[in-house]
């Protein structure tokens, strides 16, 4: 039996009853929704009487400690008082995208055995269009705030958890379509909501800004430090880049967290913009994917006075790595030195134990390319993923580290690379090895590109067959950048020849990336592969993908 040390109320709701305690009257809560109109401001006690309200109405529903509630609906003022409510009463929320098709929502639901779930009346009747079989799950619209107003009696005793109860389901990045359910720990909010990110947004003043989805991790980490630190979370129902920016020069948050496709989109805001960005933005953090180096650099030099901060983390694991304010204000100069520069293309210094391997878990020298590895323990790690000991147990090593699924290395420094993930490796009919982000970075220094993602092209029918060098390459409108100049740039950069793409594709839309800001390569390479299978006529697909 777990000690009363060990037994503390869920993450979620000690936050909100913190908000409530420490500033009952301030702004809470305020909700954008898809067209850029803003909701009234909900006040912490105001969230906290609603959340209340959502747990009675959750349990007259059957809902107990210990049950899973899905949602896949839009951020709402009704969502945060429902994820509120499944954390007072000590079930497990499991979040996903409202966007979802219905043969995956069947997926998920069939996985929770949830039940209730909360989706869309669209999405509702889409699923029962597809046929749910013999599935048990309530599958309902959201209340609305009426609806829980109007409830009434006594309301359900708060539940106390244990430190490693699993309270939410966070989903890995799906680039490949299917994510995994990963089982988040108590510990592990508290590791964000007592941690030292509390202690930075505790500086902040006025609001956190976010328009992500409550399936991935930043969610979690802004709605817990913003209710800790009695801020109002702004929280958005999609990112659109004309209402997100509107939204943050409106409110001027004082803290940031940016995601690859925003620093993307900052950098090719107008200057006047970025000036009014700079004189109220104390801090940003960003995260979440390899971020375009020339974007980058713009972001950095745009933001003079910005404490800026890279965290290096993943679903199954808390923070990783950290590239520091000292780091990214090395090259805010007009000649930076190349250790500058290249340490801005680093996920950082390592907060935990992180150990670069090979394939037989063999500890690697300096500077060589392995499989990064963390020792549970050293930072907040996953139980493993729900009903899936299959894919838990190949993500230990035999001596029990946490294997990420990342390739990396690090320098003589102690700064960490990281090259991509092990299953975007391409491997060649050579059996060498082509490693996308060393092939991205070179080609992203050409002026005019905005970002590139290098893809395996499958010159054949199937997966059997040769596998080539792609590269997806975006581009300034009207720029000139041509095939022929990135071929030049990757003979300039890239000295083994057979690292340098045979494919390559140009356009000026943004690459396709999911919600979590993470650019679906497997997409990409199905283009590639079916252009080069069936000739010309697929150009204008691969240029629109």
């Amino acid at each position: 039996m777990a000690s009363a040390s060990e037994q503390k109320r869920n993450a979620f709701w000690d936050a909100c009853l913190e908000g409530a305690q420490n500033a009952p009257t301030a702004a809470a809560l305020r909700i954008i929704d898809a067209n850029g109109c803003e909701g009234e401001a909900v006040s912490f006690e105001e969230l906290k009487h609603r959340s209340e309200l959502a747990s009675a109405f959750l349990q007259s529903l059957g809902v107990a400690q210990g049950d899973i509630v899905f949602t896949a609906i839009p951020n709402s003022e009704v969502s945060v008082a429902l994820s509120l409510g499944i954390a007072r009463l000590g079930a497990t929320w499991a979040p996903a995208d409202e966007d979802l098709l219905p043969e995956q929502l069947l997926r998920m639901l069939n996985l929770y055995e949830a039940p209730v779930a909360f989706l869309s009346q669209r999405k509702i009747e889409a699923l029962l269009a597809h046929g749910v079989g013999s599935l048990e799950t309530k599958l309902l619209e959201a209340p609305s705030l009426e609806m829980l107003s109007s409830i009434d009696g006594e309301l359900p005793d708060e539940a106390v958890v244990n430190d490693g109860d699993n309270v939410i389901m966070l989903l890995t990045s799906g680039t490949t379509g299917h994510p995994k359910s990963v089982m988040t720990t108590n510990r592990m909010l508290l590791s964000v909501s007592r941690g030292k990110w509390r202690d930075i947004a505790a500086k902040m003043s006025g609001t956190v800004v976010y328009f992500g989805s409550p399936a991935w991790i930043s969610y979690s980490a802004n709605c817990l430090i913003s209710m800790c630190s009695s801020i109002c979370l702004t929280l958005g129902q999609a990112y659109v880049k004309d209402v997100y920016f509107d939204v943050v020069l409106r409110h001027k948050p004082s803290l940031l967290f940016f995601w690859p496709e925003v620093v993307v989109d900052f950098a090719g805001l107008a200057a006047e913009t970025q000036e009014q960005i700079a004189s109220f933005a104390m801090g940003l953090t960003y995260g979440g994917a390899r971020t375009p180096a020339t974007a980058l650099q713009k972001m950095v030099r745009a933001l003079p006075n910005t404490q800026i901060t890279q965290v290096y983390a993943a679903s199954e694991a808390m923070t990783l790595s950290v590239l520091s304010p000292q780091d990214h204000a090395a090259v805010r100069c007009d000649q930076p030195e190349d250790a500058a520069l290249r340490r801005l293309s680093s996920a950082g210094k390592c907060v935990a134990s992180i150990r670069i391997v090979d394939q037989e878990n063999k500890p690697l020298p300096v500077g060589e390319v392995g499989y990064v590895h963390v020792l549970p323990g050293s930072t907040p790690t996953f139980e493993g993923y729900y009903k899936n000991e299959k894919a838990t147990k190949e993500k230990f090593s035999e001596d029990g580290w946490l294997i990420l699924g990342d390739l990396g290395r690090q320098d003589e420094d102690g700064y960490l690379y990281i090259e991509g993930r092990d299953s975007e490796t391409i491997v060649l009919l050579s059996g060498d090895n082509v490693y996308p982000n060393e092939v991205e970075a070179v080609i992203a220094e050409l002026p005019g590109v905005v970002e590139v993602a290098v893809v395996k092209v499958v010159n054949g029918e199937s997966e059997g067959d040769i596998s080539e060098v792609g590269a997806f390459v975006r581009i300034v409108p009207g720029s000139g950048v041509t095939q022929e100049h990135v071929r030049q740039q990757c003979e300039k950069g890239l000295g083994q020849e057979w690292t340098r793409p045979k494919h390559i594709f140009l356009r000026t839309e943004t690459l396709p990336r999911n919600r979590n800001g993470k650019c679906l390569k497997p997409q990409l390479s199905q283009l590639a592969s079916e252009a080069v299978r069936y000739g010309p006529s697929f150009e204008s697909k691969c240029r629109g993908a």
